[in-house]
């Protein structure tokens, strides 16, 4: 099997450094590294740029209400990320 060094840097650049600074951003916004690192980790780079525009959470004060319902712009991180994939495509397959 060939080393791919394409693949590790592309896999870097799409999944691990934006769930980290996802991650990192959450943190900024005083909620827990764990649902900016998911959250980024599934919606790649979108996910620090909704949790940037997001306001600041309360869920690790305790606040029951935050704590189950924020990040509230992740399901449209999610759907960006599918968009623009599916753009891409069509614009690879047409041109």
């Amino acid at each position: 099997m060939e080393f791919n060094l394409q693949f590790v840097l592309l896999a870097v650049g799409l999944v691990i450094a934006p769930a980290l600074v996802g991650g990192w951003m959450a943190v900024g916004k005083k909620d827990f590294f764990s649902r900016g690192f998911i959250l980024s980790l599934l919606s790649s780079w979108y996910g620090p740029i909704f949790i940037y525009l997001a306001p600041p959470s309360r869920a690790r004060e305790g606040d029951q209400l935050d704590q189950e319902s924020w990040p509230l712009n992740g399901p449209i991180a999610n759907m960006c990320l599918i968009a623009t994939a599916v753009l891409g495509y069509l614009i690879y397959k047409l041109f």
